[in-house]
């Protein structure tokens, strides 16, 4: 049950070069409070190789990227849940549809999707495309 966890902030504004889009929180990142927290999550590791940033960065960073590197965070959904697949369609749906306006409204120069699934499953919903083959 994920109803009383609290969901991670929304890390993005206008002026951000990149904001990386994940499905949704995961228990273990909400709880800490941290974007991609837990220590096996090879997200901070790629970053910090990336050339992004000019100071390694970890999940304790999410926030101060803003305004260090233009890098923000955002989730397709907010509820939290150990996997990604125990979203509901309804969530993924309304989630792409709320996500596309708060992409619209702060135009980050990039926009990262952390897979090629929630990729489609923005596409399908707010962009109209079809089902990827």
């Amino acid at each position: 049950m994920t109803a009383d966890l609290a969901t991670l902030p929304h890390y993005l504004r206008p002026g951000l070069r990149i904001v990386f889009i994940g499905y949704n929180p995961a228990i273990y990142s909400a709880e800490a409070g941290h974007y991609y927290a837990r220590r096996a999550n090879v997200f901070w590791k790629q970053l910090n190789e990336s050339g992004l940033l000019a100071r390694p960065a970890g999940p304790e960073d999410d926030a101060s990227l803003m305004d260090e590197a233009g890098i923000g965070f955002v989730d397709l959904c907010p509820r939290p849940t150990v996997r990604a697949d125990e979203l509901t369609p309804d969530e993924m749906a309304q989630g792409a549809q709320r996500l596309l306006g708060q992409l619209q409204a702060n135009q980050p120069a990039y926009a990262v999707f952390s897979g090629r699934g929630i990729y489609v499953h923005f596409a399908r919903h707010a962009l109209g495309l079809p089902r990827a083959a």
